[in-house]
This record gives C-alpha cells, sequence and structure tokens, in this order.
C-alpha cells in the first residue's frame, strides 16, 4: 500500500438510533525506514564497497532486504564501479496493490570506501601505481607564467560561501561610466580580501 492510501470501514462508526451508521477512514502514514527510501514502488538505498571491490569485483551478499532476504550480487572483475555509480535490480522493489507480484525496481546507489592514509609502505605504493592507471599529465602547452605551490587540506563543505567580502554591495548599477566603488566603505584595517585598484 501507498502513504496516504484510505481503508474505508463501512457501517463502522458511531451508532445512533434511528441515523444510518457512517465509515470509519483509516489513512495509511509511511514511517521512514533507517535503510530504505520509497518513492512510488521503487526503493532506493546506499551501500559502501571497498576501493578493492570497486576495483577487482566481488560475489556477496550485498543487501538485506525488507523481508529478510539476502541479494547475492556477482560483480565480475575489471569492471569498475565509480563513486556514486547507481545501479538497478529489478523487480525488487515494492509489490503493487492487490498485485502483489508486480513489483517496482529496488536501486543501488554505491559509495567507495577508501583506505585510510599512510596505510601502505612507500615500496608497496610504487608498486601500486605500477598496476594503475597512469597519471593524467597536465597540457604543457597551456602552462601558466605564474606557479605558485600551495598544500591541500581539509575543507567542511558546509562552510562554503561562509565568509562574505566586507566591501560587498559597494558596487552599484546607475549606468553611468563614473567609478562605482565607495572609498567610504573601504577600511584598510578590514580582515577581508579584495581587490583595489592603484
Amino acid at each position: 500500500m501507498q502513504n496516504n492510501q484510505k481503508i474505508i470501514m463501512k457501517g463502522e462508526a458511531d451508532q445512533e438510533p434511528g441515523i444510518e451508521t457512517g465509515d470509519i477512514i483509516l489513512v495509511l502514514k509511511q514511517k521512514p525506514h533507517d535503510k530504505f527510501e520509497r518513492q512510488g514502488n521503487d526503493l532506493l538505498t546506499e551501500v559502501k564497497i571497498s576501493i578493492t571491490e570497486a576495483l577487482c569485483g566481488f560475489s556477496k551478499i550485498l543487501i538485506t532486504h525488507l523481508d529478510g532476504r539476502g541479494l547475492l550480487v556477482n560483480h565480475p572483475p575489471g569492471q569498475v564501479i565509480k563513486p556514486g555509480t547507481i545501479q538497478c535490480i529489478p523487480n525488487e522493489g515494492m509489490p503493487q496493490y492487490k498485485r502483489p507480484y508486480d513489483k517496482g525496481n529496488l536501486y543501488i546507489k554505491l559509495s567507495i570506501e577508501f583506505p585510510s592514509s599512510l596505510w601502505i609502505s612507500p615500496e608497496k605504493i610504487k608498486e601500486l601505481e605500477s598496476l594503475l592507471p597512469p597519471r593524467i599529465e597536465k597540457d604543457e602547452t597551456t602552462q601558466p607564467e605564474i606557479v605558485d605551490d600551495v598544500q591541500l587540506i581539509d575543507g567542511d563543505f558546509n562552510q562554503f560561501g561562509a565568509k562574505k567580502d566586507k566591501s560587498q554591495n559597494v558596487w552599484d548599477d546607475d549606468g553611468d561610466d563614473g567609478d562605482d566603488y565607495d572609498d567610504d566603505d573601504y577600511d584598510e584595517n578590514d580582515d577581508h580580501i579584495g581587490c583595489v585598484q592603484q
């Protein structure tokens, strides 16, 4: 059955002498599930696999279904699974109302679990690299004139866009050719990053 589907129990409401008995109407409310998301008769779930399984294949029970059945999946070696890949198992979704053998599909979003940092010795890394596809080489024809040496650090995407330039909103679109930068809004002691023409 579907969320918000109604079950009508005719003649089961309050009874009074001389008055026709009404109906009881039950409205189904579907509780969220911790592993499966439902859309219509289709189901969606997310499964983690290791990077070894993503590259080298696997044969294992990938999912335990709502009815307790294990779904065994054989994924052949060499067919690489990329992070975020969505696969489908036909007819493993929810059964249709009054047609239990006609089912939706089960969609699986596969996320790849990478090993922790420094999980392998430098010597083994060289050996591993020799087995993997070559590195992506940068096009030397578009090499910039200035190159800065920088480092990558862990980033929190929730902070993306949180730093605002304090000099924002100092530009206006008044249509004239004058200098739209308002010197009164600029404070050299402000700790913002900006570009000001000299």
